[in-house]
């Protein structure tokens, strides 16, 4: 009952200045069926100047069990300037 499995999830980003780099911070939660959140994490990242199609990936642990329960995941973004 309490063995969990960690979720590797990764999002694709460009950064087409070439002058500033950005700072973000992603957050996923994967709500259950009952509404309690199951799984959260969140990261804080870098988009590095001038990248194109460079990748950020951040990890979100939950119970095993709970997977076959799951049918979506919420996903928040937000961006600064560095």
């Amino acid at each position: 009952l309490n063995d969990t499995h960690t979720m590797v999830v990764e999002f694709t980003y460009s950064n087409r200045d070439d002058s500033h780099d950005y700072k973000c911070k992603y957050v996923v939660t994967i709500p259950g069926p009952d509404g309690k959140n199951l799984g959260e994490n969140d990261r804080t990242a870098t988009l590095d100047k001038g990248k194109i199609e460079d990748t950020n990936k951040m990890f979100v642990k939950m119970k095993t069990r709970h997977y076959k329960t799951v049918k979506t995941f919420k996903i928040s973004f937000d961006i600064w300037k560095k």
